[in-house]
């Protein structure tokens, strides 16, 4: 009788140990995160619930045209990109110099697809990374399928009109 009790007791413990297996598995699938290989921004990557095609892009900020050269700022660009197919709350934007590991997180409403980032250094590459918020502290998000590289431009001098001064063009 002793031994019907403890084979009852180690046929539940083995049950309730695969229903637990079972669970974390389920939800491992559910959480997958996404592949950051190779990625700047690695933890936002892991943590994120899908990718999507962030359709992201730069484009110059405070274009002026000096000699016939167009330029935009040396320490700023402009960052435009597609919002996600799915519902989300906002969006958050992730800009990270990877040589100093200095980052700038910008966020705003889910109907804006653009953004100015200011106070960048000049000649200097950083990789931007998207997150689609899915809940209002961003505890799930998606993710653009790939960081978008982009360098800041040469601080440009030019000759200011009114005398021989040389003064810096649209820092």
């Amino acid at each position: 009788m002793l031994e019907s009790f403890y084979m009852k007791y180690a046929i539940s413990i083995l049950i309730l140990g695969l229903l637990a297996g079972a669970g974390v598995l389920f939800y491992q699938t559910q959480n997958t995160g996404v592949d950051a290989t190779g990625k700047v921004h690695t933890e936002i990557y892991e943590g994120a619930k899908k990718s999507f095609d962030g359709g992201m892009s730069t484009s110059l900020f405070r274009e002026q045209e000096v000699d016939g050269e167009v330029f935009g700022s040396s320490t700023a660009f402009r960052i435009q990109w597609q919002a996600p197919e799915r519902e989300y709350n906002h969006f958050v934007l992730t800009i990270t110099d990877p040589l100093t590991e200095k980052s700038i997180a910008e966020s705003g409403n889910h109907d804006r697809f653009a953004l100015d980032i200011t106070g960048l250094e000049p000649e200097t590459e950083y990789h931007i990374v998207l997150q689609a918020c899915i809940s209002p502290r961003c505890e799930k998000w998606y993710v653009s399928e790939t960081e978008l590289i982009k360098s800041t431009g040469v601080e440009r001098f030019g000759t200011n009109e009114t005398s021989s001064e040389q003064v810096l063009l649209n820092p």
